[in-house]
């Protein structure tokens, strides 16, 4: 199955071919991720927490709260990690994140609304094959990460520059990498997509 975002909506389709399937309601969707117990976990509109569904359809739960006292906006670009529990994702504090101290990669649960901050970047995450890959400034950056203790482990490298923000504020950037450590971006505002790996890009 793909999930994707369309028409207001949160939906799946086969692979093998066949209807797109409605989930739930997602207005203004930004990001979500797929676990293999089945849940899938997304932001459902522009200035939200992240709510979880079934991947066959239902009402959506949260599974995180805005914390106002920390000045939190919005939750948004989940990725499960490896054990289907815990994910990183992305807060927006202020709204003026690149200032925020509030703002970054923070950890969060299916068992606990607690979440803590892992990482205080401007940018959404993804983990493949022992590194956490994000954005600074525009560069796409690969650092070391224990997904069990959920914390960088060793120094940020640099694996391609002038990587797009794309086309959505707030922790949005055009890159994408499979769990085997497939990378796939896209450079500068007008370029193409390039590909490379998550330990060094070619």
């Amino acid at each position: 199955w793909i999930g994707f975002f369309s028409g207001d909506k949160l939906k799946k389709v086969d692979t093998a071919g066949g209807p797109a399937i409605a989930l739930c309601d997602a207005q203004d969707g930004r990001g979500a991720s797929w676990s293999r117990e089945g849940v899938i976990i997304f932001q459902p509109r522009f200035s939200e927490p992240l709510f979880k569904v079934a991947a066959g359809g239902g009402t959506p739960e949260p599974v995180t709260v805005l914390d106002e006292k920390l000045f939190h906006v919005a939750h948004r670009w989940p990725m499960f990690l490896p054990d289907g529990r815990r994910f990183l994702f992305y807060v927006v504090a202020t709204t003026n994140p690149t200032t925020s101290e509030h703002s970054g990669i923070y950890l969060g649960s299916l068992d606990t609304p607690r979440i803590r901050q892992v990482l205080r970047v401007d940018s959404r995450m993804a983990y493949a094959q022992g590194n956490l890959l994000y954005k600074r400034g525009s560069t796409l950056m690969a650092q070391p990460f224990d997904p069990e203790r959920a914390e960088v482990t060793g120094d940020p490298l640099p694996l391609a520059a002038q990587v797009s923000g794309g086309a959505y504020s707030w922790g949005g950037a055009d890159f994408g990498v499979s769990d085997q450590g497939a990378l796939a971006y896209r450079a500068g505002t007008g370029g193409g997509w390039r590909r490379g790996e998550a330990w060094g890009h070619d």
